[in-house]
């Protein structure tokens, strides 16, 4: 008998944690559960619907990259060792913006979705993805449940 959860159940752990690292947003165990359990909702659904795995993961991760991100940080975070390249996750106190001398202001002015401003603050994860851009982990996982909710609604998985 396999473990009885469904991609809803995964998707209330996913959102009951961000809640959580919202909170403590300088958690590195809130961040971890945050990202590997984000990590996985994409093969939940496709066995619950009965798509093929890889497939569908590939086509969610084009139309969201956060879960690119997100599927990378909890490969990374679980394994600590991915092949395309390793994500960064840093406290913002400690984070490197790079060569281009990039603060925080002009990160928060790249955000374009309204409310996720609030996500920056002086506290917290900063993520770098594989193209080097930086993104507060809070926004990035924003994005996943939002995502998330309106893919099991329109799949009809949220009961």
């Amino acid at each position: 008998m396999s473990f009885p959860i469904k991609p809803h159940d995964i998707l209330s752990l996913v959102e009951d944690s961000t809640a959580a690292l919202v909170a403590a947003p300088t958690s590195v165990r809130r961040a971890y559960v945050c990202v590997v359990m984000a990590a996985h909702l994409a093969e939940h659904v496709a066995a619950a619907k009965g798509y093929d795995a890889a497939e569908y993961r590939d086509q969610v991760e084009r139309t969201e990259p956060a879960l690119r991100l997100v599927r990378d940080l909890g490969n990374y975070a679980k394994h600590v060792h991915i092949t395309r390249y390793s994500p960064e996750a840093e406290p913002l106190a400690s984070f490197d913006f790079g060569n281009s001398h990039r603060s925080l202001a002009d990160i928060m002015d790249e955000t374009d979705e309204e409310g996720w401003r609030e996500d920056f603050s002086t506290e917290g994860f900063y993520v770098r993805d594989s193209s080097s851009q930086v993104h507060s982990l809070l926004a990035v996982m924003r994005a996943v449940v939002y995502f998330w909710r309106e893919e099991l609604l329109r799949l009809d998985l949220l009961a």
